[in-house]
């Protein structure tokens, strides 16, 4: 006669006896160590937090917020995320291997690009004692990064020869004469 088993399986395939712990959950809905990885704040809440609310039924004489306020308003939480992405990719790269390493940098880079193009990242070093040069950035609200020249993106590499140029005394008018 076979051996029957006491205890009921769950629809998930565990058995009530030997499901997996539970996670200890904070505020957020996510385990302790993934907390830093937190989406960030919606457009909703980023307006709220800038004074900018969205227009309920009940206030129809309130003014409506125009176009270019709502993307004042989101503009910093937008540039703070790009920030962090380059940060978390920049972590990431030095745990991984192969493409990944690679997809990393590439997030890295491209995050750094952007920042750059919108006025949030500046040129804090440049190396040339290495065979390749690198680039030291740094941005608004803090953090630094390194990237290479040929890593970033056309429009961010002009932005940043403008800005050595400007440091070496190029850049101004008076410079030249």
């Amino acid at each position: 006669m076979p051996a029957t088993h006491a205890s009921r399986i769950s629809a998930n395939g565990f058995s009530a006896d030997r499901k997996p712990a539970n996670i200890a959950m904070g505020n957020s809905g996510l385990p302790e160590k993934y907390r830093q990885f937190a989406p960030a704040p919606t457009i909703c809440q980023a307006l709220t937090k800038s004074g900018l609310r969205p227009r309920s039924p009940s206030r129809a004489r309130r003014a409506k917020p125009t176009f270019e306020q709502i993307l004042d308003a989101v503009h910093s939480a937008n540039m703070t995320r790009v920030k962090e992405r380059a940060l978390h990719a920049n972590q990431l790269s030095k745990i991984t291997e192969g493409r990944s390493r690679q997809v990393c940098y590439l997030v890295k880079n491209r995050a750094i690009s952007v920042l750059i193009k919108q006025g949030v990242a500046f040129l804090n070093s440049v190396s040339l004692l290495q065979h390749d040069p690198e680039l030291g950035i740094s941005f608004l609200g803090g953090g630094k990064l390194h990237t290479k020249p040929t890593a970033l993106d056309s429009a961010a590499r002009q932005i940043l020869a403008q800005h050595v140029a400007t440091a070496v005394g190029y850049g101004s008018a008076g410079a030249r004469a």
